[in-house]
């Protein structure tokens, strides 16, 4: 199989985020473990569901993204939103994300000689993923 950054998109409040950075393009990760095991000293065991399902979205943008922009006015406002992230070179399709989600860290700002990523952090209150 051939990977192609093509095939992977990320879709938030309805828009197709476009301007992805040189290097890592998205990740996504639940924020705790689904389980929580117990195991006694004789080897019997048990396990509690964690029933936290949120999650985080990271997303490297190049500075010159039109969606800094948008990302930017969503932070200000403290707007909730729904994101997606939808892979389809996994034999069929990934999809990660939520109907609830909102800025959590917004990137740092540098100034420099060449033109630097910004790095969006995404809290996913609602977040599954499917594969």
């Amino acid at each position: 199989m051939v990977y192609d950054p093509l095939k992977v998109n990320v879709v938030i409040a309805g828009v197709y985020v476009t301007g992805f950075s040189e290097g890592s393009m998205v990740e996504c990760a639940r924020n705790e473990d689904r389980i929580t095991p117990y195991m006694g000293v004789k080897g019997e065991w048990a396990a509690a569901l964690n029933m936290n399902n949120s999650g985080t979205i990271t997303i490297t943008l190049q500075q010159g993204s039109p969606m800094n922009d948008i990302l930017q006015r969503l932070s200000n406002r403290l707007d909730n939103f729904p994101i997606m992230v939808i892979d389809t070179n996994i034999g069929g399709a990934f999809k990660a994300g939520g109907n609830n989600s909102i800025i959590l860290t917004e990137p740092s700002v540098a100034r420099n000689a060449e033109l630097t990523d910004r790095v969006w952090t995404i809290f996913v209150f609602d977040y599954s993923n499917i594969v």
